[in-house]
């Protein structure tokens, strides 16, 4: 299930600076993957902790399509709720670094592909 941000969750934001920065990028109609920094029109809301290891109500952040699809192919549920369950540690850990570093350099608007996990 992918979660779109809007006005209204820019509410439901419990920091009074964070609440102003997404209401503000929202009202620009561009946004920033705070992951890959890419200003795009959509972001999707990235539990830190996954709602399937009890982490519903746990810290969020919000990034792209691109890098949250990105995060759950290269890791499971339970690396990303014992090990990757900050922003920067999701930025330093070597896969996930390289991957933010080429879409970087990506046009916002472009669909990035994403290859799946072999089994």
């Amino acid at each position: 299930m992918t979660i779109y941000i809007t006005m209204h969750d820019a509410w439901e934001v419990e920091d009074a600076a964070n609440q102003e920065n997404l209401t503000n990028q929202l009202l620009c109609g561009r946004m920033n993957c705070e992951l890959c920094e890419r200003e795009v029109e959509r972001l999707t809301v990235h539990h830190l902790i996954p709602r399937q290891k009890n982490g519903h109500h746990g810290p969020k952040i919000n990034i792209c399509s691109a890098c949250h699809r990105q995060i759950h192919t290269l890791f499971d549920n339970t690396r990303l709720a014992q090990e990757l369950n900050t922003p920067e540690k999701l930025k330093s850990e070597p896969q996930m670094w390289n991957f933010l570093s080429w879409v970087k350099k990506q046009q916002p608007n472009k669909r990035i592909k994403v290859n799946r996990k072999r089994s």
